[in-house]
């Protein structure tokens, strides 16, 4: 017997021992999809057109995880004091503001110091120049670091114990896992399950691609244990990370709001006959609850400018 048929009879034995053992067990409940979001640009339709033409649209490339959004054929080059990225992602549709998203790393050889913040909260943010061929705008208050999150709807949010507007632990399941605290919740209908981290974050935890993490407690290691519904009161985490309005605003007037506003918590003002809300200093109101306030006619203002 020669070596290589030596070799096709173990082989064979080997897949057969595979084929007849029982597959693993599936994965826990609470694990949840991971994806790398390398740095890309949202643009607002004011600059698509400075950039690309008068009544220009975006040109959709392929579907992201998200329903509703997508990667666009255009491309754009990112200018900052001190260094350029170019050929950077354009992901669509519009927005009401250009939102420039970088890793910490990213924000550096630019030469910007970019804030950890939620999506849509650009106020103090820098700036810097985004070019498409000649064409050149200067978008202000658009560069940050996307604060790491979890998409999810509203049964997922049910399955896994957690709500809207929660801050929750993530156990990276990879060759070398961490855990990342402070990650956001964001339920609604219009999500798909998944985490959202950037290559710095990725690089930390050898993340190559995708992969899996499983929510545990805020700073523990056990699984996330069942939470009140969302419409009922919330103490706020320990890590004073923009905890959720704490109940149902009251019927006045003007509401005063701190921490972080959900689209929840913004029905809720709605329907109490407020006008108006009074931001806090720290408070930030999510993309969702600004859509909300706006189609419910109500405003909102800085208490910190009285």
């Amino acid at each position: 017997m020669n070596e290589q048929e030596l070799y096709r009879i173990v082989a064979g034995v080997v897949n057969g021992m595979l084929a007849a053992s029982p597959a693993p067990a599936a994965a826990a409940g609470d694990r949840i999809p991971v994806e790398i979001s390398a740095k890309h640009v949202h643009l607002s339709q004011e600059h698509v057109e400075a950039l690309f033409g008068p009544g220009y649209t975006l040109t959709p490339k392929r579907d992201l995880s998200q329903p509703g959004q997508f990667l666009c054929e255009e491309r754009v080059t990112v200018i900052g004091p001190k260094g350029t990225f170019k050929n950077v992602a354009v992901l669509g549709p519009v927005r009401s503001r250009t939102q420039v998203e970088l890793s910490a790393t990213d924000a550096r050889t630019l030469g910007v110091k970019a804030p950890l913040r939620l999506s849509g909260d650009l106020a103090g943010c820098p700036g810097v120049f985004i070019q498409a061929g000649d064409a050149m705008v200067r978008a202000d208050e658009s560069v940050m670091v996307a604060q790491n999150h979890i998409h999810m709807t509203p049964a997922d949010a049910q399955r896994l114990g957690v709500h809207d507007g929660e801050v929750v632990s993530v156990r990276m399941d990879t060759e070398r896992p961490l855990t990342f605290d402070h990650v956001l919740v964001r339920a609604t209908d219009t999500s798909a399950l998944a985490m959202h981290i950037d290559f710095d974050e990725a690089n930390a935890c050898q993340l190559a691609g995708s992969g899996f993490g499983t929510i545990v407690r805020h700073g523990a290691g056990a699984p996330c244990a069942p939470v009140a519904p969302a419409s009922a009161p919330q103490a706020p985490r320990p890590s004073g990370l923009m905890a959720a309005v704490a109940a149902p605003a009251p019927a006045t007037a003007c509401v005063p709001v701190s921490g972080l506003l959900t689209a929840a918590e913004a029905q809720s003002i709605a329907s109490s006959g407020a006008t108006e809300i009074s931001l806090e200093p720290g408070a930030v109101v999510t993309p969702l609850a600004r859509d909300v306030l706006r189609d419910k006619r109500i405003a909102i203002r800085s208490a910190a400018k009285e």
